[in-house]
């Protein structure tokens, strides 16, 4: 008999860890619907008949509610995807995934510009947010303290994190949207009020995302340490501003796509 694949052992592992936190669900169409798959896809899983893809298999562990163990459960597949990610993603090590509840907030365009105020390394202030944001800021502020989302002091000051974190794909992608349609005038442009930037190239799809990739986290980081190390701190709390930079870089797949799906 053929041993069935390690991918498919793990996806197995999953959803039976999927299963046995949620005991009063028998129903395996509804474990489906739960996790974000079909459910023929799950019956094979578990036969251990079917050897899924990596996006099958990424799917179940967000699904799962395994998303912060990603890169270890594709590094099991695949040990050379973990090291891949783990160089790509060095400059998070120190970082924590957000909570689900304010990650899903942060999709959230009402809340968006509140949360991004406060969580910044500085933290905020209720005169800021107004500042800012007006009176709809000011109410979305009460309904994330009573959330116990964010905290206030007596003196109007918002508590911060209190440790560096980091933020789910989807979030990024919906935040710097939401930061480029309502923050960036296009009108100032060329004033040196701001910047943006697109081209298109063309080369070896390795060697040139190694290279944009080393290249955009050499700038992360110098932005990073410049903005930490005060040197932009204003005087006047009033003069301040709070800056999005957004970097994204991948390629434009014009080639028929391939068939990566399970074996059936």
């Amino acid at each position: 008999m053929e041993m069935p694949s390690s991918t498919c052992v793990i996806a197995k592992k999953l959803i039976d860890g999927f299963k046995a936190k949620h005991p009063h669900i028998k129903s395996s169409s509804r474990i489906a619907q739960l996790i974000g798959i079909k459910q023929s896809s799950i019956n094979r899983i578990e036969n251990l008949n079917t050897n899924p893809s990596y996006e099958l298999l990424t799917d179940i562990v967000i699904g799962t509610g395994n998303q912060h163990r990603l890169i270890e459960v594709l590094g099991e597949v695949n040990p050379k995807l973990q090291g891949s990610f783990q160089e790509n993603l060095k400059h998070l090590k120190n970082y924590k995934p957000l909570s689900p509840e304010v990650d899903e907030l942060l999709t959230k365009e009402e809340f968006c510009f509140t949360l991004l105020l406060a969580y910044t390394q500085k933290g905020t202030s209720r005169e800021e947010v107004v500042r800012e944001l007006g009176a709809q800021g000011d109410r979305n502020l009460n309904r994330l303290i009573q959330q116990g989302i964010l905290a206030e002091d007596d003196a109007g000051y918002i508590k911060p994190w209190t440790q560096p974190r980091t933020y789910s794909q989807a979030t990024i992608k919906k935040m710097f949207q939401v930061c480029l349609d309502k923050g960036y005038r296009e009108e100032l442009f060329g004033l040196g009020e701001n910047w943006c930037s697109f081209q298109t190239e063309v080369g070896d799809r390795e060697e040139a995302m190694k290279f944009v990739r080393e290249t955009l986290q050499d700038a992360f980081n110098k932005i990073k340490d410049e903005f930490g190390s005060g040197k932009f701190k204003t005087k006047d709390p009033s003069d301040q501003s709070t800056f999005f930079i957004g970097m994204v870089a991948d390629t434009i797949d014009t080639k028929p796509t391939k068939e990566v799906e399970v074996q059936q």
